[in-house]
């Protein structure tokens, strides 16, 4: 039982340092297991510098089934912002040694583990932020949904091997020929490593990204309007201004406007190409 808590807590911890500005400033605190809703969660304290070097203390929260953390910071110490909840122990009880996730789900998991070991935040973010339905079980509670969902996202068609990577209802990004500016997907597309908008770039608000998107946007309105070539933007500073985009998280509010403005910015990059 012991061993099983220490392991939780050590994933836990390095989960919370992944998204911090400084991960090696970090000292945790109050750590405890706790199950909820056939979901296990680490939930404890954190504190860390921010950017100016201050220290500031933090709740996180950690959900083991998904290896994700997070922290009520308000992005002062974190890297990207993410929604938070509190943690589920006000009527739970500290974690027993019992499966959490039924034998299909954990193959689901394992399926999604394997095949995109690497998922990115964008993709996981938005898994912990559903109130828990109403009526849901061990068996199919709402920890099963989000697997499902992970894996809709996540896992090529051709590789779930029956692990239900295509579900009904679930909005995928699908081709880019079927974006549309109206229609956000749940995460953002992902573009394989040699291609242009997979290449890092600086970390920006939600804020900056979309004045620097929409600088870009007027510039090329104003071109249009004036006749001017020199006005137009260059095809790199298009596709940096794409690449502001996608350090949007999913679940932030200005995500639907950010969406419309990646497939606007698309839009002109093609017609910039072709002049």
């Amino acid at each position: 039982m012991l061993s099983i808590f220490s392991n939780e807590h050590m994933k836990a911890r390095a989960a919370v340092r992944h998204v911090l500005i400084d991960p090696d400033s970090a000292k945790f605190s109050a750590l405890r297991s706790v199950e909820a809703d056939a979901a296990r969660y680490v939930c404890g304290a954190v504190n860390a510098r921010d950017k100016s070097g201050q220290s500031i203390d933090a709740a996180f929260v950690y959900t083991v089934a998904v290896d994700f953390a997070r922290i009520d910071d308000d992005g002062r110490i974190t890297q990207l912002r993410s929604g938070f909840r509190p943690c589920p122990t006000e009527n739970d009880k500290v974690a027993q040694q019992k499966p959490a996730l039924s034998p299909g789900m954990l193959s689901v998991a394992q399926t999604v583990q394997k095949v995109a070991p690497q998922a990115g935040t964008s993709t996981v973010s938005g898994l912990t932020t559903r109130a828990p339905a109403a009526g849901a079980t061990a068996s199919g509670g709402t920890m099963e949904q989000q697997l499902r969902e992970l894996g809709a996202r996540t896992v090529p068609p051709q590789s779930a091997n029956g692990a239900q990577a295509n579900l009904p209802g679930e909005r995928g990004t699908g081709k880019e020929s079927e974006w549309r500016a109206d229609q956000p997907p749940v995460a953002w597309p992902k573009f394989p490593p040699d291609h242009p908008l997979a290449r890092s770039t600086r970390k920006r608000s939600p804020s900056e990204a979309l004045a620097l998107a929409n600088g870009v946007e007027e510039r090329w309105n104003q071109a249009k309007l004036s006749g001017n070539v020199a006005m137009r933007p260059l095809s790199e500073e298009i596709k940096e201004a794409c690449r502001a985009m996608l350090g949007i998280d999913p679940t932030d509010s200005e995500y639907r406007k950010a969406w419309a403005t990646f497939v606007h910015l698309q839009d002109i990059d093609r017609d910039v190409a072709m002049k």
